[in-house]
C-alpha cells in the first residue's frame, strides 16, 4: 500500500473541492442577497406625483409638511404644493432647496402611502430666486431620491425623479 496515492492525494483533492464548492456556494449566496436588496429597495422607493388642487381634499383636511429656511429667516409669503404618494412606501421629506436656499422640515415631514399631503414652504423672502426647485425625501431604508418642482404661479407641482449620485445606503 502506497500512503502517497492512497490517502494523502484523495484526501488533498477532497480538500480542493470541498473549498471550490464552498466558495461557489458563497458567491451564489451574495449575488442573491445582493438581488434580493435591489428588489426591497425598489419596492419601497416611494414614487411622489402632484396632486392637482381642483382634485385634491380641502387643503385644512389634510396632513401638512411645512418647512422654513435653514438660515432661521422667515417670511409670511409661502408657496404650496400638493403631494401624492404611491402605495409602494413612505416619503420622509428631509429637505427642499432652490439655487440660494435650503428649507428643512420645522413640523410634520412624512408622506404616508396612498396619501395626499400638503407642503407649504415658508420663503426668506418674497423676491427670491424662483429656479432650481429640488426636494429631496428618503425612503425606509435611507435611500435618498430627489423630485424636480416646477413653479406654476403660486403652486409648486412635482416633476421627474432624479437619483442624487449613488446616495443609496443599503441597509
Amino acid at each position: 500500500m502506497c500512503w502517497l496515492t492512497d490517502v494523502i492525494i484523495p484526501i488533498i483533492c477532497a480538500l480542493i473541492g470541498g473549498g471550490l464548492t464552498m466558495l461557489g456556494v458563497q458567491r451564489t449566496l451574495k449575488a442573491q442577497r445582493i438581488e434580493s436588496d435591489r428588489i426591497r429597495i425598489q419596492e419601497a422607493k416611494p414614487y411622489l406625483f402632484m396632486e392637482h388642487p381642483m382634485q385634491a381634499p380641502v387643503w385644512d383636511s389634510i396632513p401638512h409638511v411645512a418647512l422654513k429656511s435653514a438660515e432661521g429667516d422667515r417670511c409670511d409669503y409661502s408657496l404650496q404644493c400638493y403631494v401624492k404618494n404611491s402605495d409602494n412606501g413612505i416619503a420622509v421629506v428631509k429637505k427642499v432647496t432652490t439655487d440660494n436656499h435650503t428649507y428643512i422640515p420645522i413640523w410634520g415631514n412624512i408622506v404616508d402611502k396612498n396619501c395626499v399631503t400638503g407642503l407649504s414652504i415658508f420663503l426668506s423672502s418674497k423676491n427670491e430666486t424662483m429656479h432650481g426647485w429640488k426636494l429631496f425625501v428618503e425612503d425606509i431604508y435611507g435611500n435618498e431620491y430627489c423630485y424636480l418642482m416646477i413653479l406654476d404661479g403660486k403652486m409648486l407641482n412635482i416633476g421627474a425623479c432624479i437619483e442624487p449620485e449613488m446616495s443609496q445606503k443599503v441597509k
